[in-house]
């Protein structure tokens, strides 16, 4: 899972989860809380943990509702051990930096109740940039995440009633990736951004991190440390060795219709359902991200007479004859599977469906040519024909005009002359892409003003 954080350093305020609405524990100055981090799972007796420096002014403020006795207490390593620093009826209290002691716990108690337990660590530019190196641990690469080792263990203890536990050193790393951008249909590139915590190895000596699969091959890159980061410190760049090559493949395929030009003809394409008049032409991509993304499978499966097409390019046209339901699968890989089974991804997607119409045929009884753009040509409406014929003669069977295109019609023309007004007699011929003919014969009545 991503993680993000923002780190507010001047003046930012965090109320403990222990502590009620009106109870808060608040910080000023140059100061950073590791659980607004949300990194980590703490003691559960420890509400928070706070890094500081000597470099930089700071102050921890506690305030409630009412007046009360408020007192501050540090420890070494457990409550038995604790000494009373500050104890003062208020309802507002603070302890300045010349009162806290970095590396020691602390309390607040409220009328002799513990509110509150917190830790602070003070550290120095030389803590945060001990790691050198950074490398991929090849044998985990998977197509979820990967893991990074760092050649320097970085932690902190803490203490609660002796018992030692530590905090690593939360990085920030930064990578080249890609995203899909649904809106305009394209991926766009950018530089991701994570923060993590690292664990610490076996042989204490080095320390991994988990990081995210990535959609293109980049380097990684330690960048920052958002405890350096927060108290203005000095932190040194850190990066891979080699740039880390990605496996994991995402796709987002889409089906777009090429429109014929024909406005007589019917649900030339439709959005619900999606598809339209046959024959339809849809071009497929797999919108893959790709070089990463090798080898494509697509299945056309025709839903109602069954059978299936199988075509194996990341885009391809096909042109849909029959009326019906069609879906339409895609899987794509890497093109690893015969090289290493843990580095094999793979991604697929059935969520196109395409509608082809059955055939219509409707025939106009008249026409005007009279140049006004306003039903100037004797077309039929028609949609999913497979073949047509039209002819038009006079009222003394004489042919005039003949087309094989539905799309087209007659403008009213025998060869260069206009015809006169009147009636005319068409015969019409189609067959529907499902098979359907239609014979059609009447008059159609042309006028001119």
């Amino acid at each position: 899972m991503k993680k993000y954080i923002l780190l507010i350093f001047c003046s930012f305020f965090y109320l403990t989860p222990q502590l009620f609405a009106t109870e808060t524990l608040k910080t000023s100055g140059s100061i950073v809380s590791l659980s607004e981090m949300n990194l980590t799972n703490l003691n559960s007796a420890i509400d928070d943990v706070f890094f500081i420096t000597d470099e930089k002014n700071f102050s921890i403020h506690y305030e409630q509702e009412n007046e009360s006795t408020i007192e501050w207490y540090q420890y070494s390593i457990a409550d038995s051990d604790k000494q009373l620093i500050k104890s003062e009826t208020t309802s507002k209290s603070t302890l300045n930096q010349s009162q806290i002691e970095g590396n020691k716990g602390y309390l607040i108690l409220v009328n002799g109740v513990t509110k509150t337990r917190f830790w602070i660590i003070k550290i120095n530019k030389n803590d945060l940039n001990q790691a050198t190196s950074v490398s991929l641990d090849k044998s985990s690469i998977n197509c979820s995440d990967m893991s990074f080792t760092i050649n320097s263990v970085t932690r902190f203890p803490y203490y609660f009633n002796n018992k030692k536990d530590y905090i690593t050193l939360p990085y920030t790393i930064e990578m080249e990736n890609m995203r899909w951008n649904e809106t305009e249909k394209k991926w766009d590139n950018y530089t991701r951004r994570d923060t993590l915590l690292p664990t610490i190895n076996d042989d204490e000596t080095s320390m991994t991190i988990i990081v995210d699969s990535i959609l293109k091959s980049s380097y990684l890159h330690i960048v920052n440390s958002p405890i350096a980061e927060g108290l203005e410190l000095p932190f040194d760049t850190i990066s891979s060795d080699t740039i880390i090559q990605a496996i994991t493949v995402e796709i987002h395929p889409t089906a777009t219709i090429s429109e014929r030009e024909g406005l007589n003809e019917l649900d030339r394409k439709t959005e619900q359902p999606f598809g339209g008049s046959a024959p339809l032409v849809v071009d497929l991509k797999s919108n893959a991200n790709i070089p990463v993304a090798q080898q494509f499978e697509w299945h056309v499966y025709d839903n109602d007479r069954g059978g299936n097409i199988p075509r194996f390019d990341s885009e391809f046209r096909h042109t849909f004859e029959q009326p019906g339901l069609y879906s339409v699968s895609l899987i794509a890989d890497n093109g690893l599977q015969y090289i290493s089974q843990n580095h094999y991804c793979f991604a697929k997607d059935s969520t196109i469906t395409i509608t082809i119409l059955e055939s219509d045929l409707q025939i106009p009884n008249a026409f005007s040519p009279n140049g006004d753009g306003i039903n100037d040509e004797f077309r039929v409406a028609f949609k999913s024909l497979a073949k047509f014929n039209c002819w038009i003669y006079n009222r003394w069977g004489r042919q005039l005009y003949h087309w094989t295109d539905p799309t087209k019609g007659w403008d009213g023309t025998i060869g260069s002359q206009k015809a006169e007004p009147g009636a005319y007699y068409y015969v019409i011929e189609a067959v529907g892409t499902d098979g359907k003919e239609y014979w059609k014969r009447g008059n159609i009545n042309l006028f001119r003003k």
